[in-house]
């Protein structure tokens, strides 16, 4: 966003506001002023505000949340207490970020699949990122329940193929 007034102060919070009062050409604008932070703390504020003002794209979120948790070394409960949110959803994120393809990130940024979709075929291809490529192909095939059954197939069948955990998921259940 840049540096604005003398001597430069750095936008972190508040953009939106600021673009409507220049939009207005208002010459004032009521602000806050922090001096000197270091660069995660901008950072923290900035996700956090915008985490809960606006839905951010995935890829946004994953990024930022994963370079807090490195940051933090590793301390997700201090990343979740920082931006006020859940344990499972910091985890959920770092997960992504750390082990999903760039395939993955890829069709997840373009909404094609969901991230409990990118999640489930991480945990079934344990590590086989071929694998993890080819399972997310199929998912948006697959109805809840399927996704469930392969997920709970690919998990205690690890040597299955992709191929083998769609066909197991697709199998008609007796009730």
């Amino acid at each position: 966003w840049g540096s604005f007034g003398y001597p430069p102060y750095e936008l972190i919070v508040g953009q939106r506001r600021f673009l409507a009062h220049k939009k207005l050409n208002r010459d004032s604008i009521r602000a806050v002023f922090c001096g000197e932070l270091p660069a995660i703390e901008s950072r923290i504020l900035s996700l956090a505000e915008n985490m809960h003002r606006v839905e951010l794209n995935h890829a946004d979120k994953a990024e930022a949340i994963t370079a807090l948790y490195l940051n933090y070394d590793r301390d997700d409960r201090r990343v979740a207490q920082e931006l006020g949110l859940s344990l499972q959803t910091i985890r959920d994120y770092v997960k992504i970020e750390e082990q999903a393809t760039p395939k993955a990130k890829d069709l997840l940024r373009q909404r094609k699949v969901t991230k409990a979709d990118v999640k489930r075929v991480v945990d079934v291809a344990q590590g086989d990122a071929e694998k993890v490529d080819r399972l997310l192909d199929q998912m948006p095939k697959l109805s809840k329940y399927e996704k469930d059954r392969a997920v709970n197939y690919g998990k205690s069948h690890p040597e299955a193929s992709d191929d083998e955990i769609i066909e197991e998921a697709k199998k008609p259940r007796m009730g």
